[in-house]
């Protein structure tokens, strides 16, 4: 999983791969308290880019995670900076 750009002012984009049969079906991102603040069902397609504005977020790192249906996630960080 790619995001890019990082750190971002707000808007960024999510790239993931097939790996083993994972095939994401809804994307989080939680901040540092541990809420979730974005959450989302997406239809993923082989190599996909999903593109999130974070732009009304206070500056901080978030995580964003990726789950498919076996609730296996993907996980990376993306930094927020105004």
């Amino acid at each position: 999983m790619k995001i890019y750009p990082n750190p971002t002012i707000g808007p960024f984009s999510i790239e993931v791969q097939y790996l083993d049969g994972y095939e994401p079906k809804e994307v989080m991102v939680i901040n540092q308290l541990g809420y979730i603040v974005y959450k989302k069902q997406i239809n993923y397609t082989q190599g996909v880019v999903f593109n999130l504005d974070l732009s009304n977020m206070s500056s901080g790192t978030y995580l964003v995670r990726l789950l498919n249906s076996s609730f296996y996630s993907k996980s990376a960080n993306v930094i927020i900076q105004h």
